[in-house]
């Protein structure tokens, strides 16, 4: 892909032939979704808006949850656009990023314990960063221990672009730590082959896993509203890409054996 190494895949085509992440929900904890996305339309359940702006986990002008929730489940019709790791997933919007500034703890808190508690198997979170709060870390060990009626929901987070040690949330024990990888097998870092100098992925102690983060086609917000005039993007890139690469695979998972505990999915994802 793009130069890089041979089978520094997902192998993501081969798992298909057992799972598509049939009967399991994903929610995308952003800054919402395009709910008019034609490659996402029908695999969208109703959201939430933890911000208080009304949204029901529409996007309001921002593509970034667009873009994560595109890697996680865009249609699998091979006709338009691309498609998602598990592509016959459902994807839950949860909008906790308001349209100007940043969310607050209770934001965001509030829309992870929403996601467990209407029937997110999964919950997909690329952001961080800021100080620890118990608001928040109480909130992901809820969703931990009490999603999915009791058999646990998993809870991912981006370890951060830093090129520096794992950013909170991502750090809380109960979540996992999703590092991004480039194209050529390594840590993405500032010297990685890629070329994109001006980041790397946090790393060291709390990091649970990486999966690709450069370079990854995904959905934009329709029209030009999004990150580009056109209605995809080719190069979503950080562990804000990687991080719902990781949830896409938790999804083929969950899908081929829903009967998993959350300990007993995350010891298969990062082994």
């Amino acid at each position: 892909y793009l130069g890089g190494t041979i089978d520094a895949d997902m192998d993501v085509s081969e798992a298909w032939n057992i799972a598509t992440g049939t009967g399991i929900k994903v929610a995308i904890i952003d800054t919402g979704v395009d709910l008019n996305h034609p490659d996402l339309q029908s695999n969208l359940l109703p959201g939430y808006d933890a911000t208080g702006e009304g949204s029901n986990g529409n996007q309001t002008g921002n593509a970034h949850g667009t873009a994560c929730a595109g890697i996680v489940a865009s249609v699998g019709n091979n006709n338009i656009g691309t498609v998602g790791i598990a592509y016959n997933a459902k994807i839950i919007p949860v909008k906790v990023f308001p349209t100007t500034g940043n969310p607050t703890d209770n934001m965001i808190a509030n829309g992870i314990n929403w996601a467990w508690q209407n029937g997110a198997d999964i919950l997909s979170n690329s952001y961080g960063g800021g100080s620890y709060s118990s608001t928040i870390a109480n909130a992901i060990t809820n969703a931990v221990y009490n999603g999915r009626n009791g058999k646990g929901s998993i809870v991912l987070f981006s370890s951060g672009n830093d090129n520096g040690s794992v950013s909170f949330p991502a750090t809380v024990t109960n979540a996992i730590a999703v590092g991004a990888s480039s194209m050529c097998d390594q840590r993405k870092y500032p010297n990685s082959c890629d070329g994109e100098y001006w980041w790397g992925s946090n790393y060291g102690t709390g990091l649970d896993l990486v999966a690709p983060g450069v370079k990854i086609y995904t959905t934009d917000i329709s029209g030009s509203t999004g990150y580009n005039s056109g209605d995809y993007r080719s190069d979503f890139n950080g562990t804000s890409s990687a991080c719902p690469n990781a949830a896409g695979v938790a999804a083929l998972i969950l899908s081929a054996n829903p009967n998993l505990t959350q300990q007993d999915a995350r010891i298969i994802l990062e082994s």
